[in-house]
């Protein structure tokens, strides 16, 4: 129900994760984990 969506937006998360921890960004990390 919806699973394939749900593994695009897990990717697209831990994309922007990804692309925030290259730009040395821990306060806006923790931020977002915060969000969700």
């Amino acid at each position: 129900m919806g699973s394939k969506r749900g593994r695009v937006i897990y990717t697209r998360v831990a994309a922007k994760w990804a692309a925030v921890e290259q730009q040395k960004g821990p306060r806006k990390l923790l931020f977002c984990t915060n969000t969700l």
